[in-house]
């Protein structure tokens, strides 16, 4: 059986926004937001869960181009420019986001080259808000010249990591008990 719906709310709403070290962090939501903002293919739940979280002022960006998501990249690339900065913001799987990344964004906003070691710890961080519970969403992005007017694959690269946005479904309030109602009759449940 399938959990969603099911044990769950079928509500995903943002749980939160961190960055490498793992810390809350605005940056992180608010180019998580503009992607989800200016997307156009098929709007996902965890797209809907970030724009519903909190309402950001976008007026001043506009969509220039898009890479939309597909399920062999794992990922989707929008565009946007505000009048003095290009930028190209990627929101995807997280093992995908990071292998495509040759930087980090601290929290003073300084960038980092990614080394193995933080990169291995980047794959650990996932791993370990995974074990959580949390769905995760690697968050990227790359400045771009003003003049770039047309977002490519190819531009997916480079990319400094900016974070992670984590989701969470919430159990129903009646989970707990099925979930023990069916260990009662030798029901072993795996989730």
């Amino acid at each position: 059986t399938d959990k969603t719906g099911t044990h769950t709310e079928s509500k995903i709403r943002l749980a939160g926004h961190v960055d490498h070290a793992g810390d809350d962090n605005e940056e992180v939501y608010r180019l998580a937001y503009l992607n989800s903002a200016f997307e156009s293919g098929i709007r996902s739940p965890l797209d809907e869960a970030i724009l519903s979280h909190q309402q950001l002022d976008v007026a001043a960006w506009q969509k220039i181009d898009e890479v939309p998501f597909d399920f062999e990249r794992r990922r989707v690339s929008v565009l946007v420019d505000d009048g003095s900065t290009r930028l190209l913001v990627v929101n995807g799987a997280p093992e995908d986001i990071i292998a495509q990344c040759v930087d980090y964004a601290t929290s003073s906003g300084e960038s980092r080259t990614i080394e193995d070691e933080e990169r291995k710890r980047l794959l650990q961080r996932f791993e370990a808000l995974g074990e959580e519970g949390y769905r995760v969403l690697g968050v990227a992005s790359r400045p771009m010249p003003p003049t770039h007017a047309d977002a490519i694959v190819s531009d997916e690269t480079k990319l400094t990591f900016a974070g992670f946005a984590t989701f969470v479904d919430p159990p129903k309030t009646d989970a707990a008990a099925a979930v023990k109602a069916l260990a009662a009759i030798g029901v072993e449940v795996k989730i």
